[in-house]
């Protein structure tokens, strides 16, 4: 029930590695080129990305779209008609040419040349020339090769038990989680439905209310701290003045305690009405997690904290910030006075710092909780 009263809160997330390269292989039948995969090209063809081209015969060399032929041979000067043959008949000079050549003889002009060896053809009288093979286009000295499209191909797959995202394979997400890269983020429990970029909000108007104050509030903490906290004490009253006159009253008390006195904590809870017990607790709380501040928060935090303010508004904030992380745990488990004795705390800071880690400080969001079906034990 308290998970139900946070309008907005932060997704769970998990890192799942640094990802893998894709596999080498595709899958299926597919073809590697490049980054891509394609269908497997018909028998007699390679694949060059998108086209599957034929191969070139034995021989000849592959220039791209073509292949070049081996080098053509001569057939000599042939066999003419000469003296002592039949006057106008080749018919001696087609014997002498068998003779010398088993391939057979053929006539062109007035001459008897050999015939060209097989897988050749003759080029004018006195050449033989690689054939091509059947269907090709012969240029001559070359020939064309013959080639067909195969689709725009499809991405290099993941090994098995992985999912791609971009150029990287991750292992999937849990149940209830979706990845981004490295990281799987909590898909929005029903509790809070509504994406809201890290988070999850209970409605538009309550995400795009957390979001605004995430952006608002820095600006009035530099402000604050431009002006040496007149700016967070003008907030400070706007703030108290929505509690009503009363509550304006108890923070303007509260602040001038804060600022006459380094137990302004203590001096505070004490004016909030909370049992001296409870203040103990919450001044202790905000002790120790100031000096584990690294462990309690980040290495990251704690350096930009530390390098920007000197050593007592560093403790100051620190301490704030436990109070905030304080009154976000106790606010998870539906504890409603803490609530107030930590709003009573932020009145007194006047730089605006507390309202900036307030703004930031949001809860995680619970998995996902709906409503349970209730089965009725007596139907009568």
């Amino acid at each position: 029930m308290a998970v139900e009263k946070l309008p907005y809160c932060y997704r769970q997330s998990y890192g799942r590695g640094a990802g893998e390269t894709l596999s080498s292989n595709c899958s299926g039948d597919l073809d590697k080129d490049g980054l891509l995969c394609y269908p497997a090209c018909k028998s007699g063809y390679v694949g060059k990305g998108p086209v599957c081209w034929a191969s070139c015969p034995a021989g000849f060399n592959d220039i791209g779209a073509f292949c070049q032929k081996p080098k053509p041979y001569g057939r000599g000067a042939g066999y003419p008609w000469k003296v002592g043959d039949k006057l106008g008949s080749l018919d001696d000079a087609r014997k002498r040419c068998a003779k010398a050549n088993s391939q057979g003889c053929e006539k062109n002009g007035e001459i008897i040349y050999p015939k060209c060896k097989p897988g050749f053809h003759n080029v004018g009288c006195c050449t033989c020339s690689p054939n091509c093979p059947s269907g090709w286009s012969d240029s001559g000295t070359g020939c064309t090769k013959p080639s067909y499209t195969r689709g725009a191909g499809q991405p290099l797959a993941c090994k098995s038990g992985l999912e791609r995202d971009g150029l990287l394979c991750y292992p999937a997400c849990k149940a209830g989680y979706h990845g981004v890269g490295p990281v799987c983020w909590q898909n929005c429990p029903s509790q809070a439905p509504k994406e809201c970029g890290a988070g999850c909000a209970t409605t538009t108007a309550e995400c795009g209310t957390s979001t605004g104050n995430m952006v608002i509030t820095p600006i009035m903490c530099v402000a604050s701290l431009a002006t040496f906290g007149e700016a967070g004490e003008a907030e400070g009253g706007a703030r108290a003045a929505e509690e009503g006159a009363e509550g304006a009253q108890n923070a303007s008390k509260l602040r001038k305690m804060y600022q006459a006195t380094e137990a302004g904590m203590k001096l505070a809870a004490d004016e909030a009405t909370v049992g001296q017990s409870t203040a103990n607790e919450i001044l202790l709380f905000s002790d120790l997690y100031a000096k584990d501040f690294e462990h309690q928060t980040t290495k990251e935090i704690a350096h930009e904290i530390d390098i920007r303010f000197g050593p007592k508004a560093r403790l100051y904030i620190k301490k704030r910030w436990a109070a905030c992380q304080l009154n976000l745990m106790l606010k998870s488990d539906g504890i409603a006075t803490a609530q107030n004795v930590l709003n009573g705390m932020s009145v007194l800071d006047p730089t605006g710092a507390v309202s900036v880690a307030a703004a930031y400080t949001k809860p995680i969001c619970d998995n996902n909780t709906p409503f349970p079906t209730v089965h009725p034990l007596i139907t009568d």
